[in-house]
This record gives structure tokens, C-alpha cells and sequence, in this order.
């Protein structure tokens, strides 16, 4: 007997709230974070933000769901590089070095095709995997983690409008997900880690 497919939510990570989506919900849920618990897209007590997501579920009585997660575009750092000349190794060194310019201790990134080259998406991995941490230990998965450039628009709050368009598109660019099929966090420090052994290799 095959387990129950869970419905399709909505959550919408920014760098000072989180808006939630669910089914059978009338209306999007928010939650600010305390400037205490998470700053410029820092955690700062891990624990605290635990527990307030924690109660923030429970109190609003989520019922768990399948989650497309979105990240906002002001806790994205972006870069888009033109092709020129550059071998694939190249290319993939000057990707490396703009991740490591990124100010975080951990990051995850995406790299997506553009017509005339490629861009390099990164964000906090600590941050959003904080908050989807929580979310999955409430019982929720995780479908998809997805930068909101990938919908070419500037959603900035989770709408009627924004979630029908998640809905839409959704599965069209879930091959540039930040996490791996299974819902797992992608082993970001693992990944960097290799690039450097093969850039060192070279």
C-alpha cells in the first residue's frame, strides 16, 4: 500500500519573515523573526528559532503538506557570467571564486543557463535549512527548494496571485532545486570541497 501523497503548500522565506501557504487555509500565514533569533539573514540562536517555529505551527494548526520553498531576492546574492573563450574548468573556477566571496560560512548555490552564459545563485545554507529543518520535523517534505529569480518575477510577499504562479511553474525549474530529489539538503560544504580538490588537481 503506497503512502498518502501529501498536498502542496507554499513557503515563502525572506530575510525578516516567512509567509506560509497551505491548503485549506483561507489566507497566507506569516511569522516576522525576532531580530534576536535572526539578523541580516544570520541566525543567531538556532534553538530560539526552533521553538518559535515550532509554536507558530502548532498554533496555527498546519496540517503537514508537501512544501515548495521560495526563497526571496533579498537574501539571494547573484552573479551572471557572459561566455566567452573559457574552457568548462575555467568556467567553473569563476564560479568557485565568486561563491567564496559570498559572506557566509555555509552556501548553497545553483548554477542556471542563460542564453548568452550562465548565472551563479547563492544564499545562507545555515538560514534556510533552520527553518526547513523545523518544518520537516514537524512532518511536512520538502518538494523543492527554489530562488524566486527561477519564476522571472519580483514576488516579494506570498499573494493569491504569487502562489498560483509558484503552483504553475514550479515543476517546469524544479531540476534547479537546492535540495536533491529525496527533499535532502544538498552537501554543500561536501560539493566545495570537491571543486577546490579539482581545481587543485589542475
Amino acid at each position: 500500500m503506497s503512502a498518502k501523497r501529501l498536498p502542496t503548500g507554499i513557503l515563502f522565506i525572506d530575510k525578516d519573515r516567512i509567509d506560509v501557504y497551505l491548503p485549506g487555509k483561507r489566507a497566507v500565514i506569516s511569522y516576522d523573526f525576532n531580530e534576536e533569533i535572526i539578523k541580516y539573514c544570520e541566525v543567531l540562536d538556532r534553538e530560539q528559532l526552533h521553538t518559535q517555529l515550532k509554536s507558530f505551527i502548532e498554533t496555527n494548526k498546519f496540517s503537514p503538506s508537501s512544501l515548495i520553498v521560495v526563497l526571496a531576492k533579498n537574501i539571494l546574492v547573484e552573479k551572471d557570467f557572459v561566455k566567452g573563450q573559457e574552457t568548462d574548468e575555467q568556467q567553473k573556477l569563476q564560479s568557485q571564486q565568486f561563491l567564496d566571496s559570498v559572506p557566509f560560512e555555509s552556501v548553497g548555490s545553483k548554477t542556471v543557463p542563460l542564453e548568452k552564459g550562465f548565472r551563479v545563485i547563492a544564499a545562507n545554507a545555515d538560514f534556510y535549512e533552520a527553518i526547513m529543518t523545523t518544518f520537516q520535523q514537524s512532518g511536512f517534505s520538502i518538494q523543492a527548494l527554489l530562488p524566486v529569480t527561477l519564476y522571472a518575477t519580483d514576488v516579494q510577499k506570498l499573494t493569491a496571485d504569487s502562489v498560483r504562479i509558484f503552483l504553475q511553474k514550479s515543476e517546469s525549474i524544479k531540476k534547479y532545486s537546492l535540495v536533491s530529489d529525496s527533499g535532502n539538503f544538498i552537501a554543500v560544504k561536501e560539493a566545495e570541497e570537491i571543486v577546490k580538490k579539482k581545481n587543485y588537481m589542475m
